[in-house]
C-alpha cells in the first residue's frame, strides 16, 4: 500500500511531503488488523504505533528495538514474511515504505493499494517504477480535489503470475 505523487515521490526528508486526510483513512480501513512490513527510516517517522496493526520492520541491526516486545525487527523481508505467515497466520501482510522496501516487495506482491496523486511533489524516496501490462485495475475510485490537485485511490491485482 502506498501513495505517490506524478513523479512517483513517496517522502522527503522522512516526512510524507503531502497531507491528504482521505488517504490516511483509506490507510487505516485497509490496514487495520494486519501486519504492516516497514524499514528502520519508516518506522522512525511514525508519531507513534499505529493502532490495531503489528509492526515489523526490517533492519541490519539485530539489537535495533532490542527489548521492545510491541514491534518484531527482522533482517530480512523474506524472514518477515515467513514470520507473519508462520507465527501471526496472515497470508496478508501490508508493506508500507519506503522505496527500497517496496522495490523488494513489489516482484513478491499480488496487489497493490495505489493513491496516486496528480501532480509532482519533491522527493528523496520513490515508488519503484512497475509493469502496469502485469498488473489489472480491479477498483479505481473518482478523482478527489484538494487544493490544487487530484488523487485517486486505485487497487491493482497481478494479472500475470509471479515468475513469467
Amino acid at each position: 500500500i502506498a501513495a505517490m505523487a506524478k513523479n512517483r515521490a513517496i517522502g522527503c526528508k522522512n516526512k510524507i511531503p503531502w497531507h491528504i486526510p482521505d488517504d490516511l483513512q483509506h490507510f487505516r480501513k485497509l490496514t487495520q488488523g494486519y501486519v504492516v512490513i516497514m524499514g528502520r527510516k519508516t518506522f522512525e517517522s511514525l508519531p507513534r504505533l499505529l493502532p490495531l496493526r503489528v509492526h515489523y520492520v526490517l533492519s541490519r541491526n539485530p539489537l535495533y528495538l532490542h527489548g521492545r516486545d510491541d514491534v518484531h525487527v527482522f533482517p530480512t523481508l523474506a524472514a518477515a514474511m515467513h514470520h507473519a505467515g508462520l507465527v501471526h497466520h496472515q497470508e496478508k501482510v501490508f508493506v508500507i515504505g519506503g522505496g527500497d522496501i517496496y522495490a523488494e516487495a513489489l516482484p513478491l506482491a499480488d496487489e497493490i493499494h495505489l493513491t496516486e496523486i496528480d501532480i509532482d511533489f519533491a522527493g528523496d524516496a520513490f515508488f519503484p517504477e512497475f509493469n502496469r501490462n502485469e498488473w489489472h485495475c480491479e477498483w479505481q475510485s473518482a478523482h478527489h480535489v484538494i487544493g490544487s490537485y487530484s488523487y485517486q485511490f486505485n487497487h491493482y491485482t497481478r494479472a500475470i503470475p509471479h515468475g513469467r
